[in-house]
């Protein structure tokens, strides 16, 4: 397994920008999972966690590593074919926290009260509000 595998197209930084696909692949960098594995963590039905897996297969984000053994067919064990995977930004349409910053420039350019910190003797630091 690659240490780092940096995604250099836009299908691959797609599929590991959506905020679903997160726990499926940190199950996938931590171990090599069955299908039922998978579904039991990340509680995403059969039809959804195949068409998830088909995708990262054909993108190099995920490899069938082996079989585990169990009564009638063996299954099939995914595994990541890296360890972390870096998605430049300029393949992200939002990097993490960028709606929460946005809110919070929002909610203080909305605020009526004057933007600042009061310091007091006891060496409190509060909101003028406070």
């Amino acid at each position: 397994m690659r240490e780092r595998l940096d995604i250099d197209n836009a299908a691959a930084a797609a599929v590991l920008s959506r905020a679903q696909s997160h726990p499926l692949i940190a199950n996938l960098i931590s171990r090599a999972c069955t299908m039922r594995e998978l579904v039991d963590a990340t509680g995403m039905s059969y039809s959804l966690l195949s068409h998830h897996l088909r995708r990262l297969c054909e993108l190099g984000l995920v490899k069938v590593v082996g079989q585990a053994p169990r009564a009638g067919r063996a299954s099939a064990l995914y595994r990541a074919t890296a360890r972390s995977f870096f998605v430049p930004a300029r393949w992200c349409p939002q990097l993490p926290g960028d709606m929460l910053s946005r809110e919070l420039r929002t909610a203080l350019g909305n605020s009526a009260s004057p933007k600042g910190l009061f310091v007091r003797a006891d060496r409190t630091l509060t909101h003028p509000a406070d």
